[in-house]
């Protein structure tokens, strides 16, 4: 039997099925429901539950960006199915890059001042284990 070919809107709608059920669980110890995602994505719940059971049915646009804005998932393997489900680092938007950037720099101030405040012997007591 012949594999059925899908239409383009069919593919988008699988994989936008396929990176939710992914969502769903426990992530940084907090729970993931189908219910806050379908909030997230201005959805109702059953209208999820319908794209998983239906052909005629296809996520909205602004649905497909949320999801994508919001979890991370990369826009060009959501409509092309090119790549990976996760954002890939130049996908991201700047300012989580300017974030993270931010982020390091924090780090760096906090090492160096834990560092500056971490005593070292005065060198005439280190003579006597000479």
């Amino acid at each position: 039997m012949p594999k059925i070919k899908l239409t383009p809107a069919q593919e988008i709608t699988k994989r936008f099925v396929q990176a939710i059920d992914s969502l769903v669980g426990v992530r940084n110890g907090e729970r993931i429901t189908l219910l806050k995602i379908s909030e997230e994505l201005n959805m109702h719940s059953s209208n999820i539950t319908r794209l998983k059971t239906s052909v005629t049915h296809a996520p909205t646009i602004d649905a497909c960006y949320l999801l994508c804005k919001k979890y991370g998932i990369s826009p060009s393997w959501l409509l092309m199915g090119t790549g990976t489900m996760a954002m890939e680092v130049k996908e991201l938007p700047v300012d989580i890059l300017d974030k993270l950037e931010e982020f390091k720099e924090e780090i760096k101030r906090t090492i160096l001042a834990q560092s500056s405040n971490h005593r070292t012997p005065k060198p005439s007591k280190l003579k006597a284990f000479r």
